[in-house]
């Protein structure tokens, strides 16, 4: 899958255990030549394992922890859920 961290010009393939909702990659360049960092990264989709903040309603989250080759010494830690669609958890 293309993963995109949505604040970096940076885009990389990583592998997708569909099984186990798990992905990742180890020192995969990025797509964009113009900025050529790598990144490894582990992460994993878990099926209804959040809740909305406003309507509570069961969604999947996602988490991840990803290492810029720019940025050696900071491992990310990023979490996240699917939208409900729901007006109350919106923001």
């Amino acid at each position: 899958m293309w993963f995109d961290d949505g604040f970096w010009q940076a885009k990389y393939k990583v592998a997708v255990d569909g099984t186990t909702l798990k992905f990742s990659a180890t020192n995969v360049a990025n797509s964009d030549p113009s900025y050529p960092i790598t990144i490894t990264i582990t992460g994993e989709v878990i099926p209804n394992g959040a809740k909305g903040p406003g309507s509570k309603a069961v969604t999947d989250s996602i988490y991840f922890e990803a290492v810029y080759s720019d940025d050696p010494g900071t491992t990310y830690h990023l979490s996240g859920y699917h939208r409900t669609k729901f007006g109350e958890d919106d923001h």
